[in-house]
């Protein structure tokens, strides 16, 4: 490798796009332990001690003759590239590698730690690298240029930022890592613009986003507007402080308290600087003094230095009792992780000098920076420099009264979250545009949004046209008339006298007053249905002795006006036959002249889902004793919040159940004490069960074939899908000729071995080959399950089957319904399901008014179930 090759190895670690600067620019490199700024070239390089630099390195594995590389740093900690920098010099060194030792070391910090790395892993990646250099100068290849965080330490940062600022780069954006650039790449996003316009507005959720939307930031620069997607919340203490820290990360000293105190009175800077580390002690004391004075606090700082400062000091000096020190920890708030969840500013970083500057905060000297302040502080040991000193107490309290300003504007957005200003704009009331959505439009003027109202059809029908129609306006006029006239009843029923009072038990009940009640219902009879009306009327009286008042015993005591059978009718529309809440209304008032206009569905299914409660968890435990279940789950969206129905099914049993997550936990509480076999897709929360089980086959054809229409032209991957298909062939013809039974069907388990031995156990190198056979092998214990047991099949459509049973119902429901009128409504399809799948009438059960329904179909006479009865008891092999 050429001397250029290898001063461009250390560059590219970094920055790739650096290195190829450097080759065409042909500058010389910086030495790897300094820093270099625009306006000060102070340059600061620790030096080891040659008692430590020349020590002899050696570990338990170690012979003679085997050399270990080892690299210097000055850093307390290690990162990836000083490791490739040892393993770039192992394979410079001209030594062979059979000399070599398995681990390199690196000796790091003011202590001089020691850590081994493996070698070979490192050296590898140097290779990798040395060659992307070689062609960079050979100018074969020019590296992407992306900005990266080497930047704020390179010579040519002021000219790649103004670079990326001209493109408007990606890279521009802090925190976007190089792996999610690529993926917006390939999305067509190469702009912080672009970004922004791909930002869409997430549906309300109970939990808080824990992430940081990179599209709503950069809408925000494009927009240069500040959008709160969660509004924060922040203590409300009588004393506010802000709290900035300058110190040396190499020796661990901190030499700059500074605070800004902030009264109902008004405010106080202060701020405790330390010579060396025999004054750290002493200013540590002051800042808790300080604090401790205060009752009610709260300690604002930017980024976690404060927090490890705190910890560190504390455990070195103590100085405060542990509930004086526990009191400050829970009064730290920190503003970074505050904003980074919440407050999106338009700045490309979300630094404290990018943040306070879009604010209009200002500071003394424009060039001030962590990384600065070291600059500073070293030369002023060097020198002893006052005026060094003053810049570094300014810098520090620029910090103070920045992060001041943020802290205010944040105190203003919690104050006017509920408020339409100029300021912020809240991204988490956006609501998302869908041109494609049925719902009334929203209109900028409110002279469009008058005619828009005016062109409803149904306003234009009752107030428009009825003007101009004479025809229209009788028909109006006639069902006006019609809803005012009261039903006429079919059946008239006279309450008897009470002979006694229920609370005293007196013989003597006097009239009270005279008391009446209609109910609304419908009657069955062998050739149809017809409206019922039963008017019921009497006295109610009181008690000579007790003085309470005494119903009838026949009196109507149901809350509802409506009768039983209306409500079993209703209850079959809705979950038997799956018919909107609107269309069964309009059904019952145009077959039976109803004059229904309120929506009585969901209360009548609450009646009858606590009715078959009982029948419910009968279903749950004749499934825990079946010899077989089938499991799946599908989504389901409830006013924004996503839940999953989970279903069990064993051909007769229908069990539907909701849970609010996705995880396993709901499998236990169902199944209990279940010992049969689980039929299931590959969803890895099936594991969690103790029992047999069959993974779907048909789930793993699927996949299998999906890839390979997009791999056509793999070889390796043909044979695999050749090979499980004959096997499948030749199993499903035994399974139609003479059923699932394992007599006939363990035969081929000598073919799945056959293909486990001659495809999936093969060498492959082909990457969808490797994929399947990492899926072959995982589940290689539940793929052939229904070779050994009789009755169980080889696929999960049974579950799949009751799931298209409720998919058609979520399509009725829209996401509108609330957990508890789903959990309603899941117990009265179970119901339904059940029956169903017994070939029994829904209507037929709940007319009956059978909780059991093991009782009602022993009672049911002729019935022709469609499927036969399992056996009673699993046989394994």
């Amino acid at each position: 490798m050429s001397s250029n090759n290898k001063k461009l190895f250390k560059n590219y670690i970094h920055c790739e796009y650096k290195a190829y600067l450097i080759h065409i620019k042909q500058i010389e490199e910086l030495n790897a332990l300094e820093f270099h700024f625009a306006r000060e070239t102070e340059y600061y390089i620790s030096s080891i001690p040659d008692n430590i630099a020349h020590q002899k390195i050696s570990t338990k594995n170690q012979q003679s003759n085997v050399f270990t590389p080892v690299e210097y740093s000055t850093k307390n900690k290690i990162d990836i590239s000083r490791k490739i920098e040892l393993g770039y010099q192992a394979i410079n060194s001209g030594i062979p590698e059979k000399k070599l030792s398995k681990y390199g070391v690196i000796i790091y910090g003011l202590k001089y730690l020691k850590t081994k790395i493996q070698l070979k892993k490192y050296s590898n990646l140097a290779k990798k690298i040395a060659g992307e250099v070689s062609k960079i100068e050979n100018e074969t290849n020019i590296p992407v240029f992306r900005l990266c965080s080497h930047c704020r330490v390179c010579r040519f940062q002021s000219f790649c930022r103004q670079k990326a600022i001209q493109s408007d780069d990606l890279s521009l954006i802090s925190g976007l890592s190089k792996k999610e650039i690529l993926k917006l790449n390939k999305r067509g996003l190469f702009t912080v613009t672009q970004l922004g316009h791909s930002f869409s507005p997430q549906k309300r959720r109970m939990k808080a986003n824990t992430k940081h939307l990179f599209s709503l930031k950069a809408l925000a620069i494009k927009d240069k507007k500040i959008y709160v997607n969660h509004v924060p919340k922040l203590p409300s203490s009588l004393v506010n402080i802000c709290l900035d820290v300058e110190g040396l990360f190499e020796n661990e000293l901190y030499y700059l308290i500074g605070l800004k105190i902030i009264t109902p009175n008004g405010f106080e800077e202060k701020c405790w600087w330390a010579d060396g580390a025999l004054e750290e002690r002493l200013i540590w004391q002051n800042f808790l003094d300080k604090v401790l004075a205060f009752k009610d606090f709260t300690i604002f700082h930017f980024g976690s230095y404060e927090i490890d400062f705190l910890k560190k000091m504390y455990g070195k000096y103590g100085g405060c009792l542990a509930d004086d020190y526990e009191k400050i920890c829970k009064s730290m708030v920190n503003i970074l992780t505050l904003c980074h969840l919440n407050i999106y500013f338009p700045t490309y970083t979300n630094g404290l000098k990018d943040v306070a500057g879009y604010l209009n905060f200002i500071w003394n000297r424009p060039e001030a920076s962590g990384l600065m302040s070291i600059i500073w502080r070293k030369n002023w040991e060097k020198s002893g420099d006052d005026q060094l000193k003053r810049t570094l107490i300014q810098y520090n309290a620029d910090d103070c009264n920045a992060l001041s300003v943020v802290v205010d504007m944040i105190y203003k957005i919690i104050a006017n979250a509920e408020v339409n200003t100029e300021d912020f704009i809240r991204a988490d009331k956006m609501k998302k545009i869908n041109q494609y959505r049925w719902g009334r439009n929203t209109f900028a003027s409110t002279d469009f949004n008058y005619v828009n109202q005016c062109a409803y059809f149904d306003y234009q029908k009752a107030k428009i046209y009825w003007r101009t129609d004479n025809r229209l306006k009788k028909r109006i006029k006639l069902r006006e008339r019609e809803e005012r006239r009261k039903y006429r009843p079919n059946q008239y029923i006279t309450f008897s006298r009470p002979t006694i009072c229920p609370h005293c038990s007196h013989n003597k009940v006097n009239v009270h007053d005279k008391i009446s009640r209609t109910v609304i219902d419908l009657k069955f009879t062998r050739t149809g249905i017809k409206r019922w009306i039963v008017n019921g009327s009497g006295n109610r009286y009181r008690c000579v002795r007790c003085w309470k008042v005494v119903y009838p015993a026949d009196y109507f005591q149901s809350s509802f006006m409506y009768g039983r059978n209306l409500m079993v009718w209703v209850v079959y529309l809705s979950i038997g036959l799956k018919i909107s809440h609107e269309s069964i209304l309009n059904s019952l008032n145009e077959a039976f002249g109803f004059r229904f206009n309120n929506d009585f569905v969901t209360r009548f299914k609450t009646v009858f889902s606590k009715y078959y409660n009982e029948t419910y968890e009968e279903i749950r435990e004749n499934i825990q004793k079946g010899n077989l279940v089938h499991v799946d789950e599908t989504r389901i969206s409830i006013r924004g919040a996503t839940g999953y129905i989970w279903v069990f099914s064993n051909f007769k049993n229908v069990y539907y159940a909701y849970s609010e997550s996705r995880e396993g936990k709901i499998l236990q509480e169902t199944l209990g004490p279940f010992k049969g076999v689980l039929i299931s897709d590959f969803f890895a929360a099936y594991d969690s069960i103790e029992c047999p089980q069959q993974r779907c086959l048909i789930h793993l054809i699927r996949d299998v074939n999906d890839d390979f229409l997009k791999h056509q032209f793999d070889k390796e991957f043909k044979t695999l899908v050749e090979s499980f298909g004959q096997l499948m062939k030749t199993i499903i013809e035994t399974v139609d000729k003479r059923g699932l039974k394992k007599y006939f069907l363990k035969k081929h388990l000598r073919d799945v071995e056959r293909f486990y031995k001659n495809v999936v156990d093969k060498e492959a190198t082909s990457e969808m080959v490797l994929k399947y056979k990492t899926r072959f092998q995982k589940n290689r214990q539940r793929l052939f399950t229904f070779l050994t047991y009789d009755g169980v099949p080889w696929n999960n459509n049974s579950a799949e089957n009751a799931i298209k049973g409720f998919a058609t119902f979520r399509s009725l429901v829209g996401g509108l319904s609330t957990e508890i009128s789903i959990r309603e409504s899941l117990i009265l399809l179970s119901v339904a399901q059940t029956l169903k799948n017994n070939d029994a009438s829904f209507l037929k059960f709940m007319k009956a008014e059978e909780k059991s329904i093991n009782a009602f179909l022993s009672k049911e006479k002729g019935s022709n179930f469609a499927f036969r009865r399992m056996p009673k008891k699993i046989k394994s092999t």
